[in-house]
């Protein structure tokens, strides 16, 4: 019997989630923001690199006046 699978699978998880809900947080906002400039939603299609800092994700949902740090 081996239980050593179980170990990986937690931590990866957690990553995968965090990438996950990233990504759906990005999508929301590009969404709202493309319906407040009255645009397509169509626009919406990006791609999230890993790491995603806290300036690439500013600059994915649309903020113009991103810092970095």
């Amino acid at each position: 019997m081996c239980i050593y699978a179980a170990f990986g699978e937690p931590p990866l998880l957690l990553a995968i989630s965090v990438y996950c809900a990233t990504r759906a947080a990005i999508t929301e906002a590009r969404k709202q923001l493309l319906r407040w400039k009255g645009l397509n939603e169509s626009d919406s299609m990006f791609q999230l690199e890993v790491p995603a800092t806290m300036s690439v994700v500013k600059k994915l949902c649309g903020l113009k006046n991103v810092e970095i740090y």
